[in-house]
């Protein structure tokens, strides 16, 4: 819910709230491992990434998300050689 109700607020413009939702939701898909919730921080990433240079807090949170993404992705790799 978190990444859409980020969203609303990007097409709201309203970029500080959009992001402190999106920093919620990058919090919470990292406690938990679940292919849709990653799936939906891609999508919110998508939408931020045309928009960060209009705003700091977006820049941040794509950093986020991206860290996250990275994480769980070289994660998911070291499980599959061990």
């Amino acid at each position: 819910m978190q990444t859409d109700l980020a969203t609303a607020h990007l097409v709201g413009r309203d970029y500080e709230h959009a992001a402190a939702l999106g920093r919620d939701a990058v919090r919470t898909a990292a406690q938990v491992s679940s292919t849709r919730t990653l799936d939906r921080l891609r999508t919110l990433q998508r939408q931020v990434r045309p928009l960060r240079a209009s705003s700091r807090h977006l820049g941040e949170l794509d950093e986020r998300i991206t860290d996250l993404l990275t994480r769980n992705r070289a994660r998911r790799d070291e499980d599959s050689t061990t």
